[in-house]
């Protein structure tokens, strides 16, 4: 019995320090990323912001998975400021999710109304990026509560509230809604459609290419 519990400390242990090393390589890659961006001329491109959004929210996302793994090990499983952490995790994971959307949404309104829409300007990414932090962070606040704080040894833990309770039960439908079925639902209708752009458009340009020959 105490061999395997020895075992799962040292596999726990193991798993914990991966994770702050890949954390950390996650966190200075999107860094060296974002440093090579603001140092060109690449700024002056409206993608380029959908791209630094995404990195800001993977270097928070990442700094979460290290503190908390970092935490872990520190304290054997009981970690510091977890409803801070956990709000966070999902308004980073939002944010990814919402700018992916923008994304998709401008290029299928620029491949299939090209006559009534025009890119969005670097200021119009700009607004759209601070949107998505202020929606992400308001929807995801609910997510702090799904932890309560307890003191052990006269330090101040929380612990995960149970899933059988109502108050949690619809703090994770909210999540499951606003992190994955929307986006993903929305993504697969907007690449679909970009897809399908795209289909006709190569075939017009064979039925011009074969009626020019």
């Amino acid at each position: 019995m105490s061999n395997t519990t020895d075992e799962l400390v040292v596999f726990k242990h193991f798993v914990s320090y991966a994770n702050v090393a890949l954390a950390f390589f996650g966190v200075s890659s999107n860094v060296l990323a974002l440093f090579v961006l603001f140092h060109t001329q690449f700024l002056k491109i409206p993608f380029v912001f959908y791209i630094i959004n995404i990195l800001l929210a993977d270097i928070g996302s990442a700094s979460v998975v290290a503190y908390w793994s970092y935490q872990f090990m520190l304290n054997e499983g009981r970690i510091h400021f977890c409803q801070l952490l956990c709000y966070l995790s999902h308004l980073t994971y939002s944010v990814s999710n919402l700018s992916l959307v923008i994304f998709a949404m401008e290029r299928f309104l620029l491949l299939n109304f090209p006559l009534n829409f025009q890119a969005f300007l670097c200021r119009t990414v700009v607004a759209l990026m601070i949107v998505s932090w202020i929606a992400s962070a308001a929807v995801s606040f609910p997510t702090y509560y799904k932890y309560e704080p307890v003191l052990i040894n006269e330090e101040r833990f929380c612990k995960l509230i149970s899933l059988d309770g109502m108050l949690a039960m619809s703090i994770s439908f909210v999540e499951l809604i606003w992190e994955w079925a929307i986006p993903s639902v929305i993504l697969v209708v907007l690449n679909s459609g970009i897809l399908c752009a795209l289909l006709r458009r190569r075939m017009r340009s064979q039925s011009k290419n074969h009626n020019d020959g």
